[in-house]
Parts: C-alpha cells; structure tokens; sequence
C-alpha cells in the first residue's frame, strides 16, 4: 500500500473519530487499531497535532495499565466541519454523525429527529446544513487551521460560540422557508413550535430579525418614494441608523452586585463579576479583561465575541449588548438545556 500524506493521514483520524464521542472512550491506542494502514507513532503524532491546532479535545480517563495518563479524545465543532469539509462521504452517514455529535452542535444534532423528522423539511435543511458548513470551513476555520499544512496566525480566530451562532441563526429560521411550498412550511413550523428549545429559539431570532429587516424596508421606501416624486432631498433627510448605533439596543440581564461599580474600576476584573456573567451565560475572555470606562456607563471588550456595556444603578449591575451578544446569551442557555435533558435520558 502506498504511504499516506501527513494531510491523508490528519483527514483520515479525523474522519474516524466524527463517527465517535467522548463515551465511546476512544484512547489514541484505539484510533490506531482501529484505522488500518496507518503506524502507531503515525497516529499518536497526528493525535497531537491535531489537538495543538484545535480540532480535536481530549478528557482525563485516570491511569493506563502502564501507569501513564490515560485519555478519550473526540472531535471539537472545527474538527467536525474539517472532516465534513474535507471528506464528503461523510454525508452519507449524517444521521450516525448527528447523534455522536450533539455536544458540538447542540441545537442541530441535539434535535435531529426534530428538525429532520419531516421529509419535506429535510429537503430543505440538510442540503443548506451542508452548505453552511462548507461556509464556515472556508471563510473562518480552513485558513486557521489548515489541516494540510502549518496553521496561519490569525489576529482574531473565530471562537466556537461564534461558529454555533453563525449556523443557527442562519439554519433555524423563517428565512430558509420564505419560497418553500405549504408543506415544508407546515412541517418546520409544527415542528418547532412542539420543541421547547427550538420554539423558543425561532420566536426570540424572529423578534431579533424582524426590526432589521423593517429598517432595511424602510430604507428602500424613502428611496422608491423620492426617485418617484423627483425629491432627492427627501431620501437624504430621511433617518439613516449608522453601524454601530445599536450596538447597545437589547438589555440582557440586571442582576444585584454590592461593590459592582468599584469592581468595574479595576484594572484586573474580579471573579464576583466573572461569575455574575458566566451564570447570566454571558461569559467574559479568559485572562485579563481591559474594561473601556465611558460616560455613564463601561464598555467590556470580549475576544471574537461582541462587547457587552454595563452601568450600575442602585445597587443593581445592568448589561446591555448587540443583537449578536443577545443570540449568543440565548444560544448557550438553551443548548446546556438540550444538553441536560440528554444526560437525564429525556431526549
């Protein structure tokens, strides 16, 4: 057999282990005994590789017989577009993947059977799945993590939220269904108003969505009305929302916080307040948090997230953020639902 590339050989434990999860305790001495042609220093080297640029996580599983370290490994969201990306007789084993991979994609392969329950509906979201992940792949985790080659620094890599919103809000939604026939329509709409994740999903991304686009239609009809009565000056005195001017539009939590404000004085960040973000499920970076103090109120940059503004008024810590801030806060209290239902055996 002819000797496989360091790319061939990356794609092919990476093909493998879409079709595995952390509870199928997959050990590096399992992935080679289980993937033929390839040597045992071949894959434990891959194996490091492959976790050092991202796309694959590991667990601590104790001791091996040999005393050393034991540990599972599984597929992070990049390693699963990767291998999606890269390996296109993977879609033939969707459904398999789906259900191995509900923790990296939980609104998705956490509702599979939901989502993909109607043949109509299937038609539609399962080609654009594909489609979305051949996207994210090309214009976000390929040039990062180029699994062909040495990765490429990238000043701002994408973070794994920001990837899970970007497919959501753009898969889970009316969007997809506004020139499908009846039936497809019916199918998605019965299908996620009878799911209390996804209904609840959909309604707050539509209520989110909705006022854009009436802007955006706005626009158009201050356009359509000046070109039609030769007034220039109509369209051009018309209100215009620059970028950046909602950037503070939706409250996102209010929360009591004694010392708040001296907190948000420091230079360093202090864990009360981390924690009040991390259970508001607006999590701050990890490391040093430069907090930017404007006129009443402080702006608090977050890595490949959307900045977040919070002002302390009467005792009480309130936050504000953008429509993605909002969307991602959403995203990460319904998925550790799914994911809570799954490890209770409800799903």
């Amino acid at each position: 057999m002819p000797r496989m590339s360091p790319g061939e050989t990356s794609l092919k434990v990476l093909s493998y282990l879409s079709k595995k999860n952390l509870r199928d305790e997959v050990t590096k001495y399992r992935v080679w005994k289980d993937c033929e042609q390839l040597s045992r220093s071949t894959v434990y080297d891959v194996i490091g590789e492959l976790r050092a640029k991202g796309l694959v996580r590991r667990k601590g599983a104790g001791k091996a017989p040999t005393g050393q370290k034991k540990y599972y490994f599984a597929l992070t969201l990049d390693g699963l577009l990767t291998a999606m990306y890269l390996d296109k007789r993977l879609w033939s084993d969707i459904d398999k993947i789906a259900s191995k991979q509900v923790k990296v994609l939980p609104l998705v392969f956490g509702k599979w059977s939901v989502l993909m329950g109607n043949g109509a509906v299937k038609g539609i979201l399962l080609p654009e799945l594909k489609t979305l992940f051949g996207i994210v792949w090309r214009r976000l985790v390929g040039p990062a993590q180029e699994i062909l080659s040495e990765p490429k620094e990238s000043e701002s890599p994408p973070k794994t939220i920001s990837l899970r919103r970007y497919i959501y809000e753009r898969l889970i939604t009316a969007e997809r269904f506004e020139e499908e026939r009846e039936e497809a329509r019916r199918g998605f709409a019965e299908a996620v108003n009878n799911d209390s994740e996804l209904s609840e999903f959909v309604l707050q991304l539509s209520k989110i969505k909705a006022p854009l686009y009436e802007r955006k239609a706005s626009n158009h009809r201050a356009l359509i009305d000046s070109v039609e009565t030769d007034s220039p000056e109509d369209f051009a005195d018309s209100p215009f929302l620059k970028r950046g001017e909602r950037e503070s539009e939706y409250s996102l939590f209010s929360r009591e916080a004694k010392g708040a404000e001296e907190d948000l004085e420091r230079d360093n960040i202090s864990e009360q307040i981390r924690d009040i973000f991390r259970s508001e499920y607006c999590p701050l970076s990890e490391g040093s948090v430069h907090i930017i103090k404007k006129e009443g109120y402080w702006e608090i940059p977050r890595r490949a997230s959307p900045a977040l503004f919070a002002k302390v008024e009467d005792g009480k810590l309130n936050v504000f953020g953008s429509a993605k801030a909002k969307l991602e806060m959403l995203i990460l209290r319904l998925e550790e639902r799914v994911l809570e239902k799954r490890r209770e055996g409800e799903l």
